[in-house]
């Protein structure tokens, strides 16, 4: 019995990749506010489930947001922090 796309899959950090499935690029912009953090766990909860995910993070901030930089950290996905500034 042939193994499907989802069985054949090996990990990377916590998150699922399928070998000849191409990366699914996720940009999300945010910048420092209240509910910053609540969304972005909202939005990495949701990636968690997708297969092949690297996630791009911009932060439209003077510096990094030490909430956000460290969550990134500990997250299991494939994530990239990018950084703008006026």
């Amino acid at each position: 019995m042939g193994k499907t796309g989802w069985e054949s899959c090996c990990s990377s950090g916590g998150t699922r990749w399928v070998e000849g499935l191409p990366p699914l690029y996720i940009i999300t912009p945010t910048y420092p506010r209240a509910e910053q953090i609540p969304e972005i766990t909202r939005t990495a909860q949701t990636l968690l489930n997708v297969p092949n995910v690297v996630w791009l993070v911009s932060e439209d901030a003077p510096a990094s947001t030490p909430a956000l930089t460290s969550y990134l950290n500990q997250s299991s996905l494939n994530a990239v922090y990018l950084r703008g500034e006026d």
